[in-house]
């Protein structure tokens, strides 16, 4: 591992001479055609990959035949050789490894071709570094996502990743230890899977002496969010089975400690980390991640990014207020759908949520007294022209009595 301080503010981190030993480890394998075998090799070859895993990475081939011993030991060395790698150096292939780390007890030969894809991929990214800097502005950026039932075994993958400025520091690409039921409740797993990171990172930065301004966690899944800052006030029919602990974050929150942020789908960098993208998805994050981008052009590709909106002051300062869905609902005026005005509406101010409350008491107030002074005119009125009625009568009985 080579770590290089040469740039003011910034380390890069190298392992080109551990990414060839993995890759020669790879070519000196034995091949299966001495068993009967035959090498699965797609039609371009596997040379030039430019995504570190397949689009069909979490599907499973029954029919697929299995490794002899001597393949499956050599499976089981390279993804350890390559798990290695990735936790220190080479993050951008951390969801291909998270899932070939799944199959080293029983490896088939498809197993053994999408390690083939992995291996060619580090192939022609050997000297790509991992870039690490910060912006000295105390706020860690957490991203989170979880993708619901994508495993053979119908269970989620976890994905998150610290961002303090340049490159991600710290990055989680697990698959989940329990089966969910919805995309929230995958959600809210996800969380509870970061939270020991979330937490341990502050309080690591507070006890170097670092101010930590703020601790946010950006994620794409609004009904997650509600149940997070709410706990089991914002549970309905189909989140009342979730068990207490994933709602840990909850009193977090209450504390002070960290907070949940909403962020658009496109700018969700933990998708990296959940599903093997590919092409243009799979490289802007892929340069984000690894640090390639400078601060101004990952600020162009989080464009949606909150934080520039937050106040430098400390979490301890700050007043967490839980709301109900109700309010949460008639904040955001969401109506099955999400728009810009109702994400904007989220991050409205205190301030002018109070003076809209007052505006809106007062012209209630005044509508029910045009309403109130309405009906007592309309009561005189009627009042009136029954006594006109009634001297009618009387004064026309009257004559004909005299007549």
């Amino acid at each position: 591992m080579t770590l290089d301080f040469k740039t003011k503010g910034q380390v890069k981190i190298s392992m080109v001479d551990y990414v060839k030993e993995v890759i020669n480890a790879w070519d000196k394998a034995p091949q299966l055609e001495n068993d009967g075998f035959t090498t699965v090799k797609s039609k371009r070859g596997m040379k030039g990959k430019k995504c570190a895993a397949p689009a069909d990475l979490f599907k499973i081939d029954e029919d697929a035949t299995k490794l002899n011993t001597e393949m499956s030991t050599a499976f089981h060395n390279i993804v350890a050789k390559a798990l290695y790698l990735v936790k220190r150096a080479r993050p951008d292939a951390s969801v291909s490894i998270a899932f070939l780390t799944t199959r080293v007890r029983s490896p088939d030969m498809d197993d053994w071709r999408k390690l083939g894809h992995l291996i060619e991929y580090l192939r022609s990214t050997v000297d790509l570094p991992l870039k690490l800097g910060g912006d000295n502005s105390g706020v860690l950026r957490w991203y989170v996502d979880a993708s619901f039932a994508v495993h053979s075994n119908m269970r989620g993958h976890t994905g998150g990743g610290l961002m303090m400025g340049k490159g991600f520091p710290i990055v989680s690409s697990t698959k989940q230890k329990l089966n969910t039921r919805s995309s929230t409740e995958s959600e809210l797993v996800g969380v509870d899977d970061m939270m020991p990171s979330i937490l341990w990172t502050r309080y690591f930065l507070k006890a170097q002496g670092y101010h930590v301004n703020d601790n946010i966690i950006f994620q794409d899944n609004k009904s997650s969010m509600l149940l997070e800052r709410n706990g089991k006030a914002s549970s309905s029919r189909r989140t009342k089975h979730i068990n207490v602990r994933y709602f840990f974050i909850t009193d977090r929150i209450a504390k002070g400690e960290v907070r949940v942020e909403w962020c658009a789908t496109k700018q969700m960098i933990a998708d990296f980390m959940t599903k093997p993208l590919q092409g243009s998805a799979f490289r802007n994050f892929r340069n984000l991640i690894m640090g390639l981008l400078s601060m101004k052009e990952a600020a162009n590709v989080l464009t949606n990014d909150v934080v520039s909106k937050t106040s430098n002051k400390g979490l301890a300062h700050k007043k967490v207020r839980h709301r109900s869905v109700l309010d949460y609902m008639g904040e955001c005026n969401l109506k099955g759908r999400r728009t810009e005005k109702n994400d904007r509406s989220i991050y409205r101010s205190k301030g002018e949520n109070e003076r809209s409350i007052e505006r809106l008491k007062n012209d209630r107030s005044n509508n029910r007294s045009d309403n109130r002074s309405k009906e007592r005119n309309e009561r005189s009125n009627d009042r009136s022209k029954g006594g006109n009625d009634k001297n009618g009568i009387r004064s026309k009985g009257g004559n004909e009595l005299k007549e």
